[in-house]
This record gives C-alpha cells, structure tokens and sequence, in this order.
C-alpha cells in the first residue's frame, strides 16, 4: 500500500536505486518479484538468480522496453561481480559451513564462514571472555548453539579436532534429517578455508583488544590530567540551561569504562 502523507517519490527513486513503492510506481506482485530475487540473492542461489534475469531482460528486450532491459543487464552484470568476489572455489559449488577458532588464554573467537554453492555468503565472528573450557570442548558447544535456529549443511568443517565428533555428527544430522559430515581437514583447498576462518577470528580479536587496550590507555591519560586516584569508571557530563530563569532544560551524558551508555 501506498504512504497516505507522500505524494512524490523521494531521491532515492530519482537517482535509480528505488522503485518507489510509497506512492505505488510498483506494483505489488513486481515489488515482491524484487524480494525474492534479493532473497536468492542473500542465500547464494546465484544459478536461479541469474537465470531469472536473464528472463526478464530478454522479455523487456523482445517487448522494445530497451530502458528496462538495460537496467536488467546492469543488474545481471553487477550481481555477477558480487557473486565473483565470494567464489572460494571453483570446482566445488557443495554447501558447507567452515568454523575458525584463535584463542589467548581465557579470551579469543570463533568466526564461522557459510559457504553456500561454493560462494561465501556470510562471515560472522563471535568473541568470548573468561572460559574454562577445552578448545575442542568450546568448540563444539559453539557449533551446537549455532545451529539451534539455522539450517544444517551437509559439511561442517572445523579447525580443531573436538571430543565426541561422532556424537555432534549425530545430533546434527537428525536436525537436518541427513547425513553430516563432521571433519577437520589437514590439506588441500578445505585446509585453506579453516585457516582462512581462523585467520578471520584472529582478525576480529586483535581489533577488539586493540581498541579495549586504546579506551584503557585514554582512561589512565585522563586520571593524570585531572590528578585522580584511579581512571574513572563512569563519567557524567550534565548541561543544564534555561531562558531569563524560566524553562530549565537538563540533559546527561554518560560513559562507562570509556564506551557511550547510550541509554
């Protein structure tokens, strides 16, 4: 449906990156058309994808919409661009999730790479602090809690041999109600993609120590300049104002530990 409080399109549309569907320049089943195309597109089904637009090029093409069809083939090249750059093998188009792991001490990460018709379509990394646990015994804990609201893979790649792999393949093929294959490469191009994942987490700690050892060292600057007994913990900036002594107006901004508390 349209937006009943406009009634032009805003720039978006006029610089060709909208279709405006709040004032209805689309139709309901085209706007839905483009949902799913980004849908396929976002979930590595890149085959489907491209032959869809290569339809739609050809059927604006043989009705004389040029415009169209030229918008259609930008579109067709860029998302082959894109779908290019996430190759990560090209003589294996299999699904397959890869998990890297660093750790130093108590703290490190684990990044995961989903690789999906042989394209990586999502890299997330996830930190943690303080834990006990045995690398292999982290580990699996951390695949089983990431595949408790996500579709299995047929292969599951991993950086580090884990207790009971047996039992995890198990548990993972009857959510995905087939077969699972669990391993731990130790060659070939497989090899290559766990170290790239656990080059990944590796990455994402050093950033994350970097800029908590950079807050720490601005806290302690801070303490010197203002002659304190310690960094501060929180900060409060209070600004108060009002008009000839009417209408008093307060604000507070807060840090805590160096970082915003927005709330």
């Amino acid at each position: 449906t349209t937006l009943y409080n406009r009634t032009r399109p805003c720039l978006e549309y006029q610089i060709g990156r909208c279709v405006a569907p709040c004032v209805g320049y689309v139709t309901q089943e085209e706007y839905r058309g483009l949902q799913d195309q980004v849908v396929l597109f976002l979930k590595g089904r890149n085959t489907e994808l491209r032959g869809q637009l290569e339809h739609d090029m050809r059927v604006a093409a043989a009705k004389e919409e040029f415009e169209k069809a030229a918008k259609l083939r930008d579109r067709l090249r860029a998302v082959e661009r894109v779908l290019e750059e996430q190759k990560v093998d090209s003589h294996d188009e299999s699904d397959r999730d890869v998990f890297g792991f660093y750790r130093e001490a108590d703290r490190g990460a684990v990044a995961v790479l989903v690789v999906r018709g042989g394209r990586l379509v999502e890299n997330r990394t996830v930190l943690f602090d303080e834990s006990a646990e045995e690398d292999g015994e982290l580990l699996t804990n951390f695949v089983v809690q990431f595949y408790a609201q996500r579709e299995v893979p047929a292969e599951i790649l991993l950086a580090h041999d884990i207790p009971e792999e047996a039992a995890l393949a198990e548990v993972l093929e009857q959510a995905r109600q087939a077969k699972v294959a669990v391993r731990t490469p130790q060659r070939g191009a497989k090899k290559d993609l766990v170290a790239m994942a656990g080059s990944n987490a590796e990455s994402a700690f050093r950033r994350t120590h970097d800029k908590e050892t950079g807050v720490r060292r601005d806290l302690e600057s801070l303490a010197r300049a203002l002659d304190l007994v310690e960094p501060p913990q929180r900060i409060e900036c209070v600004d108060l104002s009002m008009i000839q002594g009417r209408a008093p107006v307060g604000a507070v901004i807060a840090f805590v530990e160096g970082q915003p508390a927005k709330e």
